[in-house]
């Protein structure tokens, strides 16, 4: 199956909005929030309806789900750093979000070498990230009334996240399929 079919297309999409959303983000003074809200809830939706599009369309891949999680953490770091640097982004939430993707990245790693395949996004996983979103989107726009919860919020799905993950892994390990 090709890697250019729609789905990842859509994904590719959701790449080329990084840059733009980034800026708009980090130097919105003056700007108003609603274009980096609608910016925030276009990469959402294109991140939910790559997913939908690939299952509909039997297109689902192993690039296809590797790339779709790459687009997300290459709008997500780079823009926390940004955030940290220039907006005063609690260095706290960065600094789990950091730790809890290195963890990721080992795990996923040792998973592809063993399964040859991608790991599957699992619903708190899915959770996690989209709390993730919105507690930046509400940093960003300045609401730290829902920042501060929703940040708690997303690294307690992330952390459980990851166990989740890591215990899948380990019970492939058991079943010896790994």
């Amino acid at each position: 199956m090709s890697i250019f079919n729609i789905p990842n297309l859509i994904t590719l999409g959701r790449v080329f909005l990084i840059p733009i959303i980034i800026y708009y983000s980090v130097f919105m003074e003056g700007r108003p929030e609603y274009v980096v809200i609608g910016l925030f809830g276009l990469f959402l939706l294109s991140d939910l309806l790559d997913g939908i599009v690939a299952r509909r369309l039997g297109q689902v891949t192993e690039f296809g789900k590797a790339f779709d999680t790459i687009a997300d953490k290459m709008l997500y770091y780079p823009l926390i750093v940004f955030l940290v640097v220039f907006r005063d982004l609690p260095a706290w939430f960065v600094i789990a979000l950091i730790v809890k993707e290195c963890f990721s990245i080992y795990i996923a790693i040792r998973y592809i070498r063993a399964m040859g395949k991608v790991q599957s996004a699992m619903l708190y996983g899915k959770v996690y990230i989209n709390l993730t979103s919105l507690s930046v989107l509400a940093f960003i726009i300045n609401i730290r009334v829902i920042f501060y919860p929703l940040a708690i919020l997303a690294l307690i799905f992330g952390y459980y996240s990851l166990t989740v993950y890591y215990r899948a892994m380990m019970k492939d390990f058991r079943e010896g399929a790994l």
